[in-house]
């Protein structure tokens, strides 16, 4: 089967979304949701989404491409691979991470990190500068959704968590929102300093709906 590679525009966020549901069914993928991000991107993101489509004109894997700009580290970037596994075996992994190679977003380079989330680690490393990194499956859901109890003496209240009462005034949850990003095990490092950008696209992004 033919699979081309190209730039993902606003109709293809159905595709999109639904490649994303099938790859990691316990992330939440909306088209609207896709189409928000892809609008609001920071612009020292350089943020480009492409897709995979079969000789039928379905969608069949997408990639995530840009830079990290809220990283302290210049000319971080990140590279995200998703294939629907209904249709893994027909390159269109290798195709889309070619096509992100290719692609040196806004710095004239590749960036030095690029990370895969993938399924299966069956991705080859990049190439043109970019350094691969361990692959890291995400562990399986658990049934029942365990949760952990809280801490004694802590009440968890929904108001609070929620974003409730804040009153059109979100700044302390995008400080505890900044402490928390930095504090997050990962490959790139975060230092969160734009409130502005975060309000814009956290704090009224369309899967909020707890304001």
């Amino acid at each position: 089967m033919t699979v081309i590679v190209r730039y993902a525009g606003d109709g293809d966020a159905e595709g999109f979304a639904r490649v994303r549901r099938a790859a990691l069914p316990f992330m939440l993928a909306t088209p609207e949701q896709l189409v928000f991000d892809w609008t609001h991107a920071h612009p020292d993101s350089h943020a480009r989404p492409f897709v995979a489509v079969a000789g039928d004109g379905a969608i069949v894997g997408t990639v995530q491409l840009g830079i990290a700009h809220d990283s302290p580290e210049p000319g971080i970037g990140s590279l995200n691979v998703y294939v629907d596994p209904a249709h893994q075996g027909l390159g269109a992994g290798t195709l889309l991470l070619r096509a992100a190679e290719s692609t040196s977003p806004g710095t004239g380079r590749a960036p030095s990190i690029a990370g895969s989330w993938t399924r299966r680690s069956t991705v080859p490393g990049p190439g043109g500068g970019a350094t691969p990194q361990p692959f890291r499956p995400f562990p399986p859901a658990r049934p029942g959704g365990d949760r952990a109890a809280a801490a004694p003496g802590a009440a968890l209240r929904r108001r609070a968590a929620h974003g409730r009462g804040l009153r059109g005034r979100p700044r302390p949850l995008f400080e505890l929102d900044a402490v928390t990003s930095a504090d997050e095990p990962g490959d790139v490092r975060v230092a969160m300093d734009d409130y502005a950008h975060w309000r814009e696209t956290t704090w009224n992004h369309p899967s909020w709906t707890g304001r």
